[in-house]
């Protein structure tokens, strides 16, 4: 009989994708006290998503995400303005878990949809060139376009064995076909 064992030589920080599309808000960004969107967020993306990871410690981060509205708006300033925020909060959950949680191990960073917009930042800022770049395990950057020449040092993985690299790949909702 197989035991579980969890490796906890290596960490993963999960950063979740949009779950703020409630129609009819105003508010372009998440409160991180929102009892429903909490749970709605547990029981969707960290469930089904940041699982994959559970032999490891996983950190997911709650965040003031951007509303899903911030990738259609016409009104730029304001969609950027929503995603600066989201991002900050990453970045701070990101250095709190440098500092207080990580103990120098090696990690994964995994993302999905919104998730992606922010770790290609928390990538470029803490990893690309950096001496963190040597503990990327690998970035698993899903849902999210990635412009070809967006990093400079990092590179896309080249087989399953290579480290220090990132995968990606766009995805679509159900029975969508792109043109």
């Amino acid at each position: 009989r197989d035991t579980y064992r969890k490796d906890s030589s290596v960490d993963v920080f999960f950063v979740h994708p949009t779950t703020y599309t409630k129609n009819g808000v105003t508010e372009w960004n998440a409160s991180l006290q929102d009892a429903d969107l909490n749970k709605k967020t547990d029981q969707s993306t960290i469930l089904l998503q940041a699982s994959a990871f559970n032999e490891y410690n996983v950190y997911a981060p709650r965040y003031r995400q951007a509303h899903i509205q911030s990738y259609f708006s016409r009104d730029t300033s304001k969609a950027r303005q929503a995603l600066r925020i989201a991002y900050e909060d990453v970045r701070a959950a990101f250095l709190y878990y440098l500092k207080n949680l990580n103990n120098g191990r090696p990690v994964i960073i995994a993302s999905h949809s919104q998730g992606t917009t922010h770790t290609k930042l928390l990538l470029k800022e803490f990893f690309e060139g950096k001496a963190l770049q040597e503990k990327l395990v690998a970035a698993y950057l899903i849902g999210i376009p990635l412009e070809p020449d967006y990093f400079s040092e990092l590179k896309p993985c080249a087989d399953s064995l290579q480290t220090g690299c990132f995968v990606g790949w766009r995805t679509f909702r159900k029975g969508f076909e792109p043109d």
